[in-house]
Parts: C-alpha cells; sequence; structure tokens
C-alpha cells in the first residue's frame, strides 16, 4: 500500500515538472512573441516617423522661392528667430521623433542638401573630371587620370565611336570575363562607375561622396553658396590654377562664406548671389593673385547660387528602433513644385 502511495507520488511529482517545462516554454514563447511584435510595431512606426521627416522638408522646400541656397538655407527659408534645428533636429511625432542632418567638410549641418554642391558625371568635362580623380580619387599618373576621364566620357557618349586608341566602348567592355556592353547613356547611379574602364573600389570610395548622376542635363554648374572645398579645389584645377592656389582659394571661399563667426551653417553666413558671382573679384580681392586674369571669367562661368536637386535623408526613431529613408527630389522652381526621382529605405 505503501509503495502504491509512494508511486503515485514520484509520478504526480514528474507530471508537474514536465507541466512546469511546458508552461515555462510557453511563457517563453509569448514573450518572445510580444517582443517581436513589438519590434515589428515600432519599425513599422520608426519608418512612418521618418517619412514624416521626409514630407516635412519636402513641405518647406514648396514654399523656398528664393534665388539662392545656402548651408545655412539649403531649400528653405526661415524667419530671423529660427534655426534649421528647429524644424529638423529631433522633431517629436507620435512615440517617437525624426531627424534630418548631413556632414559636409567635417561639420554637421540639421536640414538636408542639394546635389548641386556635387560633380555631376553627366555633364562635367574632360578637365574637371581628370581634376575629380587627381585631386580627389589621389590617382598619381596624369596620364591615367586623363585615360580614365575619356573612358567615362565614352561610358555615357551615345556614340559608339573610342575617344581614344586604348578603347573604351563595346568591343572592350565585351571582351571582359563577365562581358557587358557599355552603357552609351548617361549615368543613372554613381555606383555605375564602377563599370567603367579601369575605375578601381578605392578610387570610387573616395570620390563617391563628392559626386552625383542628378542636375540640369545641358550645363554643368555648381552652387557656389554649398560646394564643398575638395569640389572648389576642383573645379580650381581644372581651369588651369596651380594646385596650392586653387587649394587656398577654395578655402578662402568657404571661410568668406562662413561670416564673422567663422562657421558655416549659421546665420551670418553670406551669400554668393548671380550677381556676386559675375563680380566675384570684389568679395575675393586674392582671387587675382590666385589665379591668371584671363582663369577668372572661366572659373566663374562653373559656378551657379541656386540649386535645383536635393536630397533628404530622414531617420526616423521609435523605441529603440531607427529606420532612414533617404529621396532625391527634383524642384521645378518656377511652379515651385517638387518630385521624387529616387527612393531608398534603409
Amino acid at each position: 500500500m505503501r509503495s502504491d502511495r509512494g508511486g503515485i507520488l514520484i509520478v504526480t511529482f514528474w507530471t508537474l515538472l514536465v507541466l512546469s517545462v511546458l508552461a515555462s516554454g510557453i511563457a517563453f514563447r509569448l514573450s518572445m512573441d510580444m517582443r517581436l511584435s513589438r519590434y515589428f510595431l515600432e519599425g513599422l512606426r520608426a519608418q512612418e516617423i521618418a517619412m514624416a521627416g521626409v514630407y516635412r522638408a519636402m513641405e518647406m522646400l514648396s514654399n523656398d522661392e528664393d534665388d539662392y541656397d545656402s548651408l545655412y538655407e539649403c531649400g528653405i527659408r526661415m524667419k530671423a528667430s529660427r534655426k534649421p534645428q528647429d524644424f529638423f533636429n529631433k522633431i517629436s511625432l507620435g512615440e517617437g521623433n525624426f531627424t534630418l542632418e548631413y556632414k559636409q567638410d567635417g561639420h554637421v549641418f540639421s536640414g538636408f542638401s542639394d546635389e548641386d554642391r556635387k560633380i555631376n558625371l553627366n555633364t562635367a568635362g574632360e578637365n574637371v573630371l581628370i581634376s575629380l580623380l587627381t585631386v580627389i580619387g589621389e590617382v598619381k599618373d596624369p596620364f591615367a587620370a586623363r585615360d580614365m576621364a575619356v573612358f567615362i566620357l565614352d561610358w555615357r557618349d551615345a556614340d559608339h565611336v573610342n575617344r581614344s586608341q586604348k578603347s573604351a566602348e563595346d568591343d572592350y567592355y565585351r571582351s571582359l570575363p563577365q562581358g557587358y556592353d557599355c552603357a552609351d547613356r548617361p549615368f543613372r547611379t554613381t555606383e555605375e562607375l564602377l563599370l567603367v574602364k579601369d575605375m578601381t573600389q578605392e578610387i570610387y570610395d573616395k570620390i563617391s561622396e563628392y559626386i552625383t548622376v542628378y542636375g540640369e542635363e545641358s550645363v554643368f554648374k555648381i552652387n557656389l553658396n554649398t560646394a564643398s572645398i575638395p569640389v572648389l579645389h576642383v573645379i580650381g584645377v581644372s581651369v588651369g590654377m596651380q594646385d596650392e592656389n586653387a587649394a587656398r582659394l577654395a578655402q578662402r571661399i568657404a571661410e568668406w562664406r562662413s561670416g564673422s563667426d567663422n562657421k558655416p551653417g549659421t546665420a551670418d553666413d553670406a551669400i554668393f548671389t548671380a550677381s556676386d558671382i559675375e563680380s566675384l573679384e570684389k568679395h575675393l580681392p586674392d582671387l587675382t593673385a590666385l589665379a591668371q586674369a584671363n582663369l577668372i571669367p572661366v572659373f566663374k562661368s562653373f559656378f551657379k547660387s541656386y540649386s535645383s536637386y536635393y536630397r533628404i535623408e530622414s531617420a526616423g526613431s521609435c523605441g529603440a528602433i531607427q529606420k532612414k529613408i533617404t529621396v532625391v527630389t527634383a524642384k521645378n522652381r518656377d511652379k515651385g513644385q517638387s518630385k521624387f526621382i529616387y527612393y531608398h529605405q534603409d
């Protein structure tokens, strides 16, 4: 009798133990499901919050009617009492917030940037491409830099004619182990540059921050108010300035734009208008000393005061989750309307 009772106790004990393990497993599974559900929901909310940041930027862009863009007011206009941070820095929305910012020349700017500050692969001429590859890409051999510039021109032009004896049209690209056709059309992405003859990942990584495929189709122009120091340096070298003088001029322009506080992207920033660019020597007296007189008109011809293409990078946060949305938008300055031409979500 006692042995029967002992057996029942043992069976009961093991039954309870098994049930406890099962209950713990179910509880753990439920906990995991709840965490995953919360993670998923926070991800969706973060994505929507990031998109709200994009729409905030688009709304402000549509209200911008001035004929210039600067590092402080790129695509936007504000009352004197406001700052870009008021519109784009950790703006609360529901259970999260969004932030729009970007980096240039070692500084962080609130808001969004313009593509017109970069070198357009589809409109840049041979000399600009050579300077880009030597100054920023650090291609030491000038003949190699020239060949690569010609290969880029061959890639984007509509014909099938080789610009040089080294060839960079269909016959070369089809002869590769995994052959493909030469595009013979404008670049659609900057990464496409890696398909061009002699372009390496190392060179691309150095120049990728300073190039774009978006911009006016018929003419090569860069916004003098927003261009980075390296891009200004490239333009100086491309028109025939000595490298040292071009570097000094680029730094001088950046200093002039920074205003009295010598900080770019603040309310006292100086602005180049279209007429200021025409009379650039008045604002930069040392321009004549840095460049021969016949180079100054050529140098000025590369610049404008406004932008038409903008890159919006909006980071939305909800709980521990962050989502980033990047769009490029083209603005019709006559109609004040903008449209997406590129969209990417991290």
